[in-house]
């Protein structure tokens, strides 16, 4: 089922936009539970296939509205599959007084490395800056703990098999910085996780796409159902009653093997 246009399915708000929108900004946030306490490196929030960036805008809210010591999150960075996707987030985080750090393209089905690139390019600028400060270790640069984001992309199981495996690069291309607990997750270990947001529409593809992310090294951590506003999935959910109930999911890294959903 076609449920709108291609061509504008990223100017659109999603029930799943919502949802993240609400775990971002709800107290304790989903930043705060998922982020480690008291770390001197940052944290960075990565939201892929943005579309209008609600998810990112709301990250990026929660570390202006926050006190220098009690952010939740260092670095916001938002990005998009097409140029006119970039454009659009661009022009929508400007109208929002440019609270995403950084806006840029990142197609994940073209470019598998895309994410590891980008995060490694965040960290060489940090480290040119620090050099030139002179008043902060490297390793400051390293981000003690990356939350990658996306909404409502389980509908192409291609998309949740790259996001998969993207994530995995990243946790390998960063697990050098771990500290040295069982668990991996030690205050100064990085810690890498996927969370992602699906409406209602889309609970039929669920058991596919957890398979999908546990064949791609990934294991489900834990799991938030969220009523919303149904929006543009209105015609096709709700019942009538004009609410969504979103689920979000989040991923971490299996440190062993692992076994498929059974739902």
């Amino acid at each position: 089922m076609e449920l709108v246009d291609s061509s504008v399915m990223g100017k659109l708000v999603w029930p799943a936009g919502y949802a993240m929108c609400l775990s971002l900004l709800e107290t304790p946030s989903l930043l705060s539970l998922l982020l480690p306490k008291d770390s001197p490196r940052p944290s960075l929030f990565l939201e892929v296939g943005a579309g209008c960036g609600l998810a990112a805008l709301a990250a990026a809210g929660a570390i202006h509205a926050a006190s220098s010591s009690a952010r939740p999150v260092d670095r916001v960075v938002a990005t998009e599959m097409t140029e006119e996707g970039v454009q659009l987030l661009e022009a929508n985080n400007a109208l929002c007084g440019g609270l995403i750090d950084e806006v840029c393209r990142l197609d994940i089905l073209e470019d598998a490395d895309g994410i590891s690139r980008l995060i490694s390019s965040i960290q060489m600028r940090d480290l040119r800056e620090i050099a030139h400060l002179g008043d902060a270790p490297a390793s400051c640069a390293s981000p003690a703990s990356v939350l990658v984001c996306a909404c409502d992309m389980s509908y192409d199981l291609r998309l949740v098999r790259a996001l998969g495996a993207a994530t995995r690069r990243l946790d390998r291309q960063l697990e050098g910085l771990r500290g040295a607990s069982s668990s991996g997750e030690a205050s100064l270990g990085v810690l890498v996780r996927l969370v992602l947001a699906r409406s209602q529409n889309f609970d039929h593809l669920d058991e596919a796409s957890l398979n999908a992310l546990s064949e791609e090294g990934l294991q489900l951590e834990r799991r938030y159902c969220r009523m919303t506003p149904a929006g543009v999935l209105a015609p096709y959910t709700g019942g009538g009653t004009g609410e969504d109930e979103s689920v979000i999911f989040v991923f971490n890294v299996k440190r062993g093997g692992g076994e498929r959903f059974d739902p």
